[in-house]
């Protein structure tokens, strides 16, 4: 089997209303980028690259550029089952993490689809369900309430709470999510960096008596000894996704 064709497709889709976290954080659409590998034995492979400008340095246009340009004439003629020799390629250029783990999530779906099986199967799981977590971007009490009892009722397993401009506005909320929603469903919160370390303490430490699930992101991506500090004050695991760079 060969690789025939790359396509690179930009696209955007609108979110129900603006997502709002963190500081600063805000995003009107989900700006991402379809790849599709093609090979001539008709098999095409479909991922999707995520540009976060502010962790991974790449964009829209970055990500374009970078597999139309770069990665795709290192792809074309190549066996999608040789990824060790493909990602020798690859890595001769530098970053460009989310365009190269898109190449390889679509080189995976070519492989689990000769195999004849789902991606998930190819891959050694077992279970075809996933329990699916509502993210609830910031937003006036009173309507970040009323949308968690909706999504929960509409069959979502669990929320991911924005949090981090008010610590006792944030408490307040989670224990009102914990009453209203019951001690089934999951809950964790997302505080993009936005805590300090003594207020994520203070107030990640009372979240646990309503059943805090875990806690991401909570600190400054360069506070190490605060995170640290944090950890060995949680009985609930601390999340990374700002300070995860690859």
């Amino acid at each position: 089997m060969k690789i025939t064709d790359l396509e690179v497709i930009p696209f955007n889709i609108p979110y129900f209303k603006p997502l709002k976290w963190g500081v600063a954080g805000y995003l009107e659409a989900a700006e991402h980028v379809l790849v599709r590998i093609h090979t001539d034995q008709g098999l095409v492979g479909i991922a999707e690259a995520t540009p976060r400008p502010t962790i991974y340095g790449e964009s829209q246009k970055s990500i374009h550029f970078a597999i139309s340009q770069w990665f795709k004439p290192m792809l074309m003629g190549q066996d999608p089952f040789d990824l060790e020799a493909i990602w020798r390629q690859l890595e001769t250029i530098y970053w460009n993490p989310t365009a190269k783990g898109a190449l390889d999530l679509a080189l995976h779906d070519i492989q689990a689809q000769a195999a004849g099986v789902p991606a998930y199967k190819f891959l050694g799981g077992y279970s075809n369900r996933v329990p699916l977590t509502w993210m609830l971007g910031m937003n006036q009490f009173e309507a970040m309430v009323d949308e968690a009892v909706e999504r929960i009722g509409q069959g979502f397993k669990g929320l991911k709470v924005k949090v981090g401009n008010n610590p006792a506005q944030d408490l307040r909320l989670f224990k009102t999510l914990r009453e209203k929603l019951g001690d089934e469903v999951l809950l964790y919160v997302d505080a993009n960096q936005a805590y300090s370390t003594q207020d994520a303490i203070h107030t990640l430490k009372a979240m646990q008596d309503y059943g805090l699930a875990m806690a991401e992101e909570p600190l400054p991506v360069w506070d190490w000894r605060g995170r640290l500090k944090l950890a060995q004050s949680l009985e609930v695991p601390v999340m990374g996704d700002e300070s995860v760079f690859t």
